[in-house]
């Protein structure tokens, strides 16, 4: 349980966002509440559970609200907002996806973080394996924003070979992020596969973010591999779970999370809230 604040909320108070559907699970808003707290900045960070007819008008209310100052974004939206931002950065206008907003003037500009955030979670986990990802196999399970953002940033930092696992009849799925992905692609492979042994295996869909869900990879697949990340917060997510009773180092949402939360700092013009 959380310490009561030691400063109320006040009308000289400028607010920060974090826009999803679901949104219980999200950690940003504990992360930098926290900070802001003991850092004494008067500012608080909201959860915003949204359906999608609403996007334009929050939007909207964000872009003309003063003290708004910025707002991260999370499933299912890192796509459908693109089209109420005014600028996007070379990575989000590249892969069309945005998990960060922030407010110059009236304008709002979209950033996506979640690939460094994930980079840098598997980092601090085992850098060993992180400095030697040129020589080593990558599988990931999914398709989508988050997934098309950590694979740009695994071939940013030298990966050769990613995998993205699909049975037969799901594998055109994953052609849109493939042709996102390459113009940014030179010695590296990105292929659609089936299920197969890596050394590191990236879960990059909602699956486990409900305790009843399957296993995203099979125990197998979880038993010979070197470290398991998973963009699901939850720390009873199974495929975590299960790698950890096995002793398999994992990295989850919340690591992930926590990992990018300088670099958002940062774009929000608070460089001291994280040093």
């Amino acid at each position: 349980m959380l310490n009561a604040p030691s400063k109320l909320i006040a009308g000289s108070s400028s607010f920060y966002a974090i826009v999803g559907d679901p949104i219980h699970l999200a950690k940003t808003p504990e992360i930098f509440n926290l900070r802001f707290l003991s850092k004494g900045i008067d500012a608080v960070f909201l959860p915003f559970h949204v359906s999608h007819e609403g996007l334009e008008g929050l939007f909207d209310f964000f872009r003309y609200s003063d003290n708004f100052k910025g707002m991260v974004v999370t499933m299912p939206y890192k796509s459908a907002v693109v089209r109420y931002i005014d600028r996007l950065t070379d990575t989000a206008a590249a892969l069309q996806s945005v998990n960060v907003v922030c407010k110059e003037e009236k304008q709002l500009v979209g950033s996506m973080l979640d690939g460094q955030g994930m980079l840098r979670a598997i980092k601090r986990k085992n850098s060993d394996l992180f400095n030697h990802l040129a020589d080593i196999k990558i599988g990931m399970l999914g398709s989508g924003n988050a997934a098309s953002a950590i694979a740009q940033e695994l071939f940013k930092h030298g990966a050769k070979n990613l995998f993205v696992f699909a049975d037969k009849d799901n594998a055109e799925e994953a052609r849109p992020m493939i042709q996102r992905l390459k113009p940014s692609l030179r010695n590296q492979h990105i292929s659609v596969s089936a299920p197969q042994f890596c050394d590191i295996l990236i879960n990059a869909t909602p699956l486990g973010m409900c305790d009843a869900d399957t296993l995203p990879f099979s125990p197998d697949l979880i038993d010979k591999t070197q470290l398991i990340a998973d963009v699901v917060t939850s720390p009873t997510a199974p495929l975590i779970q299960q790698a950890q009773s096995i002793g398999i180092d994992t990295v989850n949402g919340a690591d992930m999370a926590r990992s990018q939360s300088g670099l958002i700092a940062d774009l929000f013009n608070l460089p001291e809230l994280f040093d």
